[in-house]
């Protein structure tokens, strides 16, 4: 291989390492602390921490019957709000619903959690606190809208 083809190489290579790509989609590293949501706006966080137990499974995640995006192991996306009460649930689990009580200037957080219920191991919508969430967000995948 020519020596130019191969510095070539070297440096996309060395640009795609900053970024990585996931399904097509630039994302970034999730890096503490967040960011606060915009004025006047409430900011839901999605996350699914990496794990072996339903890995293939990436279900929709909807909000008062609107799809926000995709629950990916290792992944978290960030949707703005407005202030007000929400209604959330995967296609994974259509019947198993949270509510959830968006704040003005606030984040919130929703964790896709494999729990093992009575009826067996299911992906389920969890609203977490603050401190947890972001314990287990930090290093996760960030799935930037738009890109």
């Amino acid at each position: 291989m020519p020596r130019r083809q191969v510095l070539a190489a070297l440096a996309a290579a060395t640009l795609l390492s900053a970024c990585q790509t996931t399904r097509g989609k630039a994302v970034a590293r999730l890096a503490l602390p967040l960011a606060p949501p915009k004025p006047g706006l409430s900011g839901i966080y999605f996350y699914r921490k990496e794990g072996t137990l339903f890995r293939a499974v990436e279900p929709e995640v909807i909000v008062n019957g609107t799809s926000v995006g995709i629950s990916r192991p290792g992944e978290a996306f960030l949707r703005d709000a407005r202030p007000g009460r929400y209604q959330v649930f995967s296609t994974a689990e259509p019947n198993e619903v949270i509510y959830l009580e968006a704040r003005a200037e606030r984040l919130s957080f929703v964790e896709m959690e494999v729990v093992f219920t009575g009826l067996g191991w299911q992906l389920l919508p969890v609203e977490r606190s603050q401190r947890d969430a972001a314990a287990a967000m930090e290093g996760l995948s960030l799935i930037v809208p738009g890109t």
